[in-house]
């Protein structure tokens, strides 16, 4: 056993950790009538919190779910970054639009990005 420390001892074996879970997805009638979601500011990044979870996820998450909602959109500086729990993206006149790639977000492969 390791002393508690952030630095990886010198010469630890590796563990791998794998959690598995059934994905419930809305239903047909319910992907095609939209779900409703509740927005708020993106602030993941910019809080400092010691810990290696999801907890910025996990609290947008659970805002979602005190306001009958699926999912919190997050916005920062005006611009959708990403759900709680998902990423965004619009169609809009044929195109295919995602934000735009950062560090703070998850990448993806859309270019371009509608402001509000």
């Amino acid at each position: 056993m390791a002393k508690r420390g952030h630095a990886f001892p010198a010469g630890i074996q590796p563990t791998v950790f794998v959690m598995v879970t059934p994905l419930n997805l809305p239903d047909a009638a319910t992907r095609a009538q939209g779900v409703r979601c509740v927005t708020a500011e993106d602030r993941r990044w910019l809080n400092c919190i010691k810990s290696v979870s999801l907890l910025g996820n996990v609290l947008m998450a659970q805002y979602a779910a005190e306001n009958y909602a699926f999912e919190t959109i997050q916005f920062r500086d005006g611009v959708v970054t990403e759900g709680s729990s998902s990423n965004v993206w619009v169609a809009k006149n044929g195109a295919l639009f995602a934000p735009p790639r950062s560090h703070k977000i998850l990448e993806e492969f859309a270019t371009g990005w509608l402001r509000n």
